[in-house]
């Protein structure tokens, strides 16, 4: 029974081989069709903007070579949830005004270490007219945006759900402390011109 079966898968590969074969020698130009492709290779080069030929560069012949490579690396650390509750900002009281910097001090070596430093800012400045305050409307004293810059902070964003903490004018007034502290922000913006403009940070 074995070699019935046996004999009988024989006899079908070898039907299915000559069918194969036939085929591919009833279809004509089968060959060229797989060598003659000089338009498909146009355009690949035209794909990868290449449209002279002779301006394609050759891969480096020893990618494992990491002498010949040139890597820029970029440390970035980001910072979340800065605000200041009433104690904070009672903590923070000095003879002359405020000074939050101490909440900082420790953390500022680690962000020496980066080239980019985030942070997120939970709080408004309302300015003292309006009053310092905490949860649920946060307003914190100009000095913070001082202490953060001096703490290592290059960008600030602005847009979470305290940003209106102290109305629309809140909104103009931090971007402007931030601004005079020397800290680029964004996230929240004064006009829709500063909203469409990209915020671009070029670290040396």
């Amino acid at each position: 029974m074995r070699t019935k079966w046996l004999i009988i898968t024989l006899i079908v590969a070898v039907l299915a081989t000559g069918c194969a074969w036939l085929q591919r020698q009833e279809t004509p130009g089968a060959d060229k069709l797989q060598i003659e492709t000089p338009e498909n290779q146009q355009i690949e080069q035209r794909h990868v903007g290449r449209e002279d030929p002779d301006s394609i560069e050759e891969a480096p012949k020893d990618p494992q070579n990491k002498a010949s490579l040139s890597v820029n690396e970029l440390r970035i650390m980001v910072v979340g949830d800065i605000m200041m509750h009433l104690p904070q900002i009672e903590a923070g009281k000095t003879a002359g005004g405020y000074d939050f910097f101490p909440f900082f001090e420790k953390v500022q070596p680690l962000f020496e270490q980066a080239d980019l430093v985030l942070g997120n800012l939970e709080t408004t400045f309302g300015g003292p007219e309006r009053g310092y305050s905490g949860y649920p409307l946060f307003s914190a004293p100009d000095e913070l945006a001082e202490n953060l810059k001096q703490a290592g902070f290059d960008v600030i964003t602005t847009a979470n759900n305290h940003a209106l903490d102290s109305g629309e004018q809140g909104v103009i007034r931090t971007i402007e402390t931030l601004e005079a502290a020397g800290l680029q922000s964004t996230g929240t913006f004064r006009s829709q011109e500063e909203r469409e403009d990209v915020l671009v940070i070029i670290s040396a």
